[in-house]
């Protein structure tokens, strides 16, 4: 599955790192001459009531529920991470902190257009890497793999299925309606002047690019005969991905919200999704 990552003004509060010094928004944008700043993303903490489209997203207004997901659990391994590192007595380990996943074959067009590709991610200033070889050093690589490992173990309850449903979204690229649906992306940058050809193309030029909402606005306009021609596509894959898999939907069913709660608990953070 195809994905990209981004910071985007998310307080710190959703995020559940008051204790890692952030303060203010977790991600900050600096405006482009003619569009102003976006605003925040809005979050919610109610957990989506339908679990199926939460795993299984099939349109990137669903697909929130998954970057809530993914946001959480890099939260769990962060907040471990530190809660090792503030036991060794050793400062926090220099690791990216959590951000939300947007994802390229599911695309939120509406977040796109509200709020940007990407912004910068403020650095933990308490955050520093120990000398190579001392006994801080080796704390700090024990933190790391204690958060990666917490991280993982909530992630064992959804994602080897989820794996499987973007493996199956990824390959709707290839289907000819789909196809033919990048070809008009392609001609659409080209009418907006854009020296690019493919979504690639597309990121490499918004990566070295001051215009980050402007971009995103044309990348959204250019997507929406892609989306068109993939969305029926992807409803009619899950409702035949769902019938090959109803016992492992039914388990993650079961266990999902109750390992949110657990992890809650645990770490002293709290689960958030987007919602515009």
């Amino acid at each position: 599955m195809l994905n990209r990552a981004f910071a985007i003004n998310l307080t710190c509060a959703v995020i559940a790192l008051a204790a890692a010094g952030c303060t203010g928004t977790a991600a900050t944008e600096t405006p482009t001459p003619s569009v102003a700043a976006p605003p925040p993303v809005r979050t919610t903490y109610d957990i989506p009531a339908d679990l199926t489209a939460l795993i299984l997203p099939t349109t990137g207004v669903e697909s929130r529920g998954s970057q809530g997901l993914d946001l959480f659990a890099q939260t769990i391994g962060y907040t471990a991470t530190r809660t090792c590192a503030r036991s060794a007595r050793v400062p926090m380990p220099e690791i990216a902190p959590p951000m939300l996943t947007r994802f390229l074959d599911l695309p939120d067009l509406q977040l796109l257009r509200a709020h940007g590709l990407s912004t910068d991610t403020p650095a933990d200033t308490t955050a520093s890497t120990a000398p190579k070889g001392s006994a801080a050093a080796a704390a700090q690589d024990r933190c790391v793999t204690e958060g990666g490992a917490a991280a993982q173990r909530f992630r064992a309850l959804y994602a080897s299925l989820q794996g499987q449903w973007w493996r199956d979204i990824t390959a709707l690229r290839d289907r000819p309606p789909v196809a033919q649906a990048f070809h008009s992306f392609s001609r659409c940058l080209r009418d907006h002047q854009l020296k690019a050809h493919t979504e690639s193309d597309f990121f490499a030029l918004a990566d070295a690019s001051p215009h980050d909402l402007a971009l995103a606005r044309i990348y959204a306009t250019c997507m929406v005969p892609v989306e068109s021609a993939r969305d029926p596509l992807r409803k009619e894959l899950r409702t035949s991905f769902v019938a090959r898999h109803g016992s492992e939907i039914n388990t993650i069913r079961n266990s999902l919200v109750p390992g949110i709660r657990q992890s809650e608990r645990t770490h002293g953070i709290r689960i958030a999704f987007p919602t515009s």
